[in-house]
């Protein structure tokens, strides 16, 4: 019999040619004795691979079937599988989750790997290094638009965070009675309940018999409510304009949304306070009414300011990463559920059929079906009848089925990308210790050569030192 001695990492295998030529296409069917692996000394290949992974090899050529054990890296079995050109889809169905749950880690990996650690937009280096002016430019730059490129950045960041709190604050106590005081006489409101058809502006929307439209159109916010909304506005334009004059590249600004929300958002401030200096155009003009009202609507998203927190919580960000890598699994959901309301609705519409003050419609019945499966539960429609009770039954029990799911979803979903960025972040640690160390004088320790792959913080802090 014609046998092969293979040396495998300093561990001896022998087996038979014939076994090796089962599978053709691969490394170990086509050894030849002027191979550079061949010794001719001690008539045996030699391969400086691993020798307990060969055992899997030689198995397979053996039995047919290609198998490997949960506790082993992938990593390591695709590399010995390349070297021996055994290809992947040889390995059994049985331990193939191997390789799907690698292949998912992977992705997971490099999808945080490049949200976490992509770049800004940042000036020149050489233009840095040549000139003062443009160094101060930057730091100004990362000032504004990077919260970790200094202690000073993260306390404004705060600053920040805590205007937009405020501001919000002030703009929601604008809606309370208490907090607003009467612009318009008894008098003017009595005239103008007389003449309100032939009046223009914001007359003609008055509606005496609703109180919430009489107080926004007859009174207005408190002196110092209006003292904290021009202090937060003063704010916010100063730090808008600082944030645009020093971004290096002024097209690529806009392209940011948060950017562009704050464009809108100091477009919208600058023709409310306006307005706010003249109220009586209100009055005497539509258009401004109309204007006012458009622009006065925007700016309750100021609130999505608070997302500038995305560029010092990676814990914010691994969870927009979590919601939309389960965005195909929740809108699959949501379909679901919507048909589930229709089908829900026209049972119970004509389940209720005979009770003439229940459900006067079909979409009365969707409306119920999605409250009920909601778990809200209003009460301005329910089934009377026993029959439309146990639609009603069924229909609840659905919709806590159906809204358990997207939380087990999102969660696992959460929990895997935060694992991995918490994993991240201590590596990066554990490698920036090592080069602080290695770099203190007087240290004559060897550097590892370790490529580091640098977060955006990392690469804030040596920017500033250059």
């Amino acid at each position: 019999m014609d046998t092969v001695t293979l040396n495998i990492g300093g561990t001896i295998f022998e087996t038979s040619r014939k076994t090796l030529e089962v599978f053709p296409e691969t490394k170990l069917a086509n050894l030849k004795t002027n191979d550079s692996a061949y010794n001719k000394n001690k008539d045996y290949y030699f391969f400086d691979r691993n020798p307990e992974l060969f055992n899997n090899i030689l198995d397979f050529y053996r039995n047919g079937s290609l198998h490997f054990s949960e506790n082993i890296c992938f990593a390591s079995i695709q590399q010995e599988l390349e070297f021996w050109e055994i290809p992947i889809e040889r390995i059994s169905p049985c331990c193939m989750k191997v390789y799907y749950k690698y292949d998912s880690n992977l992705h997971l990996h490099e999808e945080i790997e490049k949200e976490l650690s992509q770049n800004f937009m940042d000036y020149d280096k050489l233009e840095c290094q040549r000139s003062p002016f443009v160094r101060f430019k930057r730091n100004v730059w990362l000032f504004f638009d990077q919260p970790h490129s200094s202690l000073a950045a993260k306390i404004y960041s705060y600053v920040f965070l805590l205007l937009v709190i405020v501001s919000f604050i002030a703009y929601a106590m604008g809606s309370i009675e208490r907090w607003r005081v009467q612009y318009i006489s008894d008098e003017e409101i009595a005239y103008v309940k007389n003449n309100a058809t032939s009046l223009p502006g914001l007359f003609v929307l008055l509606d005496f018999n609703n109180p919430k439209l009489m107080m926004f159109l007859t009174t207005r916010i408190i002196d110092p409510l209006i003292i904290i909304r021009s202090a937060c506005r003063i704010f916010f334009v100063i730090d808008f304009l600082f944030h645009f004059s020093f971004c290096p590249r002024k097209c690529a600004f806009f392209l940011n949304g948060m950017n562009l929300l704050d464009l809108v958002l100091v477009i919208a401030m600058g023709v409310n306070f306006g307005i706010d200096q003249n109220p009586n155009i209100l009055l005497t003009s539509q258009a401004a009414a109309i204007a006012y009202s458009i622009f006065h609507t925007i700016n309750f998203l100021r609130i999505l300011r608070i997302f500038r927190l995305l560029k010092q919580s990676n814990g914010l960000r691994v969870l927009l990463m979590a919601l939309t890598s389960s965005i195909k699994p929740l809108f699959l959901l949501l379909v679901t559920f919507f048909l589930a309301s229709i089908f829900f609705g026209n049972f119970v519409f004509y389940a209720e059929l005979f009770v003439p003050d229940t459900f006067p419609n079909v979409f009365v019945g969707i409306w119920w079906a999605i409250i009920t499966m909601t778990t809200v539960g209003y009460g301005d429609n329910y089934p009377k009848s026993p029959f439309g009770c146990v639609v009603g039954s069924l229909c609840a029990t659905c919709g806590i089925l159906l809204l358990s799911l997207p939380v087990a979803m999102v969660a696992s979903s959460f929990s895997e990308y935060f694992n991995i960025s918490t994993n991240r972040e201590k590596m990066l640690k554990l490698r920036k210790e090592r080069l602080n160390s290695s770099n203190k004088p007087g240290k004559s320790s060897q550097v590892w050569p370790i490529e580091l792959t640098e977060s955006r913080e990392m690469h804030d802090l040596k920017g500033n030192k250059q």
